[in-house]
């Protein structure tokens, strides 16, 4: 999905500041008592959120098929789910981050992705499109039913410990999209 788009869209720009949702899974993985967090963020684009993770000491992985990241602390390979699988195979995660990926990959690729985590990771935190969010023209992506996404994680092992939908998450400008926030715990 979006195969031309995203590489277009992340050629000569600078990186954004960290998003909110990632300021706030940073202060979630703060009341934590882990010593050290290993996160893989996944569909990092531009490595705005993985910089901050990785400024605030966690041990970061961030992969995406679409750029290229050079982020001091941060460990990038420009792979996609199809080369998730081989990627992981001898690593573990503390926590799977995904920010405004799910509604990017197909249905399968998410199945896939989900997969991975249940064997990898401990954690997920994701940010997602809902039904209910305005269509965009410029490129495709799913809205997902926030309920049906937790049930699926729930059916892979994982408990939902957050899961929350509203405007204002991600807001830009006059752009304020209809999101899901969700964090699972490996069960």
């Amino acid at each position: 999905m979006n195969e031309n788009y995203w590489p277009n869209y992340y050629e000569g720009r600078e990186r954004q500041q960290p998003s909110p949702f990632a300021e706030r899974i940073n202060k979630w993985i703060g009341e934590r008592s882990f010593v050290e967090w290993k996160i893989l963020d996944i569909g990092c684009g531009d490595g705005r959120d993985a910089a901050l993770f990785a400024a605030t000491g966690k041990n970061v992985c961030a992969i995406d098929p679409n750029s290229d990241v050079e982020i001091d602390g941060v460990y990038f390979e420009k792979i996609g789910v199809a080369g998730l699988k081989k990627f992981g195979e001898a690593r573990r995660f503390d926590l799977l981050y995904a920010r405004w990926f799910f509604h990017a990959i197909t249905d399968v690729e998410q199945e896939q992705v989900i997969d991975f985590a249940q064997d990898h990771c401990g954690y997920i935190a994701a940010e997602f499109r809902v039904p209910g969010d305005e269509p965009d023209d410029t490129h495709e992506r799913r809205l997902i039913d926030p309920w049906k996404f937790a049930k699926k994680l729930d059916a892979h092992g994982f408990r939902i410990i957050h899961l929350d939908v509203d405007y204002g998450f991600s807001k830009r400008g006059d752009d304020d999209p209809y999101l899901a926030r969700v964090i699972a715990e490996r069960k």
